[in-house]
């Protein structure tokens, strides 16, 4: 069809749209591989590594020990894998290593590099944090006072995140580490700590704990999906995914409107054109097919680049999300179905776009089309402001906005979603420093908390005793802490987000365990005890301004009465010291010190992600503008001529034309601070289920005074480029035009 030939040409006359749809498109459809790939690529290492090396299903201590018999019974009697977990922490300097027995059935490790350690002064050691600190395979380490050469590096299934404790919420591989030795070389530790670690082989998890705790009075019990440094190897690649898909269908839908808009004013312009080919004899459907292929070349153009680019994206992606981890060998599997999604979806979408565009306009008379009146009805719109006093420059610019109330629109649209862009970065990083400064204070004045293996009753000299216990809540994977405090504890602070006074003896529920469970003030609340399974109903009489733990507090009396516990026992001391107890009696360890650590290492990569978000926002504010800018000069080429004709100097033709969306940055910008503060929130509400930790979404006065700035950059730096094609604009040709 010789109709055809035209789509080049349009493709010159429009180089801008089709250069910033493309650019647009390819970036879309690659990270929209890329993260895809990425998650797929964790999660199946992730599961396969995981099975691999049969990581637990569940921990668990018990006050009666359980020998290998005992071991054996409950095995053979449901089912299930049993196997001690004995250890001990080794550590000065703030580095800790944690070291372990060899394991055979549950918690395997796997050796990474060098050989596996066999004799009686041999460790492994975890590559990260070997690397950290400077050991290299053959070198030497002090455990204990005794000297053991590294053979090796070594990972297990249950650590490849390296948490300390709980608690944390990022790796810290400089301080923390894991050590592996033989049996011979662990029989020299004295006092060693010891868990049970179990896996099922049937459906059977609350009767197999009924029998520990019977038999065994087993204390405590963590399921898989409570354990953070599991749960977060299993979730994160579908955060990847689930991150990777909302971007970029936010990005598609700005490129379609992007094609609306510019196709629109195509339309408008040649829609003499098309009445002459309707009067021709032309069908509707074969001139909306001849306008779709002009939406089809950024589709096609952009997801043929995009796929290109996506392979090389994602290998770069997923190796900067692997080291998150301990180095699990993997190998990259890329997303077809994210290929095939990004090849068709774009050309799809962006046609369709066209389609409904094209035939809006088609559903005009051919005489009205060639009289070329179609979509300029509009006289009252023209003589708004035609009795004010205000200046004409500012006449100008306010007709200019209300003409094309879609330009306006798309225009304050795109910078909305590049001032949210921005936003979203820097409240990630104010969120995080945020908790740092503040949110610790808020979860009292202790500084240490050490839990024991079992109930206490002795006197404490340095220290405040408490109960404590872990429970568990049906429907949710966040397991939660309850903790029976002294009256006028004087390490925990109860302040209400209510403002009342805290009375003795209610129930008080930190806003993280009341933001994770979705509990108020007044309500009632029911959990279990994953020991016992026994389930308890209180009501929560207010909600406590700590979001850095889900927990519930309540009186010493009210939480051992819950736990089974006898009068003047205590499960945990808390202190503003650091004391000295057994590794044998302690269940696990938690230091203020350790959380403010964890919390500045996650900074690392959360700053990475706003460099990205920034870069995103300036990229998409720069190009926003520069196709609604470069579309007012396009309409306004006659008038620029007149303007110049009448003596108007070049600046003030840039200050009339340039400066139209002048108003739109500070709209698109105060619209973008409640959509990029929703995102966040929603973003950072899977740090409960992570990291048992709540980052509440916050951005700092001067963080927004910055986005603001990089926003009036990307705007103004678009404006100066468009600056000299309103110098270029031909008097010459512009009145010959017109005048035919």
């Amino acid at each position: 069809m010789k109709i055809n030939k035209r789509i080049i040409r349009n493709i010159g006359h429009n180089r801008s749209f089709y250069i910033s749809s493309i650019l647009l498109t390819v970036f879309t459809v690659s990270f929209l591989i890329a993260s895809i790939s990425t998650g797929d690529t964790l999660n199946n290492t992730m599961d396969e590594f995981l099975k691999g090396t049969k990581v637990e299903q569940g921990k668990y201590y018990t006050a009666v020990p359980m020998n290998s018999d005992d071991i054996r019974d409950v095995e053979d009697k449901y089912n299930v894998t049993i196997e001690e977990q004995k250890y001990i922490e080794s550590g000065e300097n703030d580095k800790t290593v944690r070291v372990f027995q060899k394991t055979e059935k549950v918690n395997r490790y796997v050796v990474t590099e060098g050989q596996d350690a066999d004799g009686a002064d041999e460790i492994l050691l975890t590559e990260n944090f070997a690397k950290e600190n400077g050991y290299d395979i053959g070198d030497s380490i002090e455990i204990e006072g005794d000297e053991y050469r590294i053979t090796g590096y070594c990972i297990r299934g249950d650590y490849v995140y390296m948490l300390e404790n709980g608690q944390e919420t990022y790796v810290n591989n400089k301080g923390f580490g894991l050590a592996i030795v033989s049996k011979e070389a662990f029989d020299k530790f004295d006092n060693p700590g010891l868990y049970y670690s179990i896996r099922y082989g049937e459906d059977n998890v609350q009767e197999v704990r009924k029998c520990l705790h019977d038999e065994y009075d087993m204390t405590s019990y963590t399921a898989d999906y409570a354990n953070t440094r599991i749960k977060y190897t299993e979730v994160q690649g579908e955060n990847y995914s689930s991150m990777g898909v909302m971007i970029s269908a936010v990005l598609f839908v700005l490129i379609m409107l992007i094609i609306t808009l510019t196709l629109g004013r195509t339309l408008k312009r040649e829609q003499k054109q098309i009445g002459v080919l309707m009067a021709l004899g032309y069908r509707k459907r074969e001139i909306a097919a001849h306008y779709m292929k002009f939406a089809a070349v950024p589709g096609i153009a952009g997801s043929l680049l995009g796929i290109a680019a996506g392979i090389p994206f994602a290998r770069g992606y997923t190796y900067m999300t692997f080291t998150d981890f301990e180095p699990v060998p993997y190998e990259m599997a890329y997303n077809t179905a994210s290929m095939l999604a990004g090849l068709l979806i774009p050309t799809v979408l962006y046609v369709l776009t066209a389609y409904f565009v094209v035939m809006k306009m088609l559903r005009n008379p051919s005489k009205e089309l060639l009289r070329g009146n179609v979509g300029l009805n509009l006289s009252k719109m023209k003589k708004a402001l035609s009795h004010s006093n205000i200046r004409a420059r500012t006449k100008f610019k306010i007709r200019g906005l209300l003409l094309n109330p879609g330009r306006t629109i798309i225009a304050c649209l795109g910078l909305m979603i590049a001032g949210t862009s921005l936003i979203a970065g820097f409240v990630m990083k104010d969120s995080c420093e945020y908790i740092i400064e503040k949110g610790l204070e808020n979860a009292g004045s202790y500084q240490y908390q050490y839990y024991f293996t079992s109930p206490r009753s002795e006197e404490i000299e340095d220290g405040e005793p408490f109960v404590s216990g872990t429970f568990e809540v049906e429907g949710s994977d966040v397991s939660f802490g309850l903790s029976g405090i002294e009256e006028d504890s004087k390490f925990v602070n109860l302040n209400t987000v209510s403002g009342n006074d805290a009375e003795y003896g209610g129930y008080y529920m930190t806003m993280a365990a009341a933001t994770t469970y979705g509990v108020e003030a007044g309500d009632k609340f029911t959990f279990f005890n994953p020991a016992t399974m026994e389930k308890t109903t209180v009501t929560v009489s207010d909600i406590i301004d700590d979001n850095t733990q889900v927990a519930l507090y309540t009186s010493l009396d009210n939480a051992a009465e819950i736990l089974g516990l006898d009068a003047g026992f205590y499960t945990a001391v808390m202190s503003d010291r650091e004391l000295d107890y057994p590794e044998s009696e302690i269940l696990s360890e938690r230091s203020k010190d350790s959380m403010r650590t964890s919390l500045e290492n996650y900074l690392g990569p959360v700053m990475m992600v706003m460099y990205i978000l920034i870069i995103l926002g300036i990229a998409i504010g720069f190009t926003v503008t520069y196709l609604t800018v470069n579309m007012i000069i396009e309409e306004n080429r006659y008038t620029i001529t007149m303007l110049k004709i009448l003596g108007f100097r070049k600046k003030e033709i840039n200050g009339m034309l340039l400066n139209m969306n002048h108003i739109l940055v500070p709209i698109g910008f105060l619209l973008s601070i409640p959509f990029g503060l929703a995102i966040c929130t929603a973003a950072l509400a899977d740090t409960v289920e992570s990291f048992s930790m709540y980052i509440e979404a916050h951005i700092a006065p001067m963080s927004l005074l910055i986005c603001l700035v990089l926003l009036c950059f990307a705007y103004f730096a678009s404006l100066s480029v468009l600056k000299g094609k309103v110098t270029r604009v031909n008097m010459v040709s512009e009145l010959k035009e017109r005048t035919e």
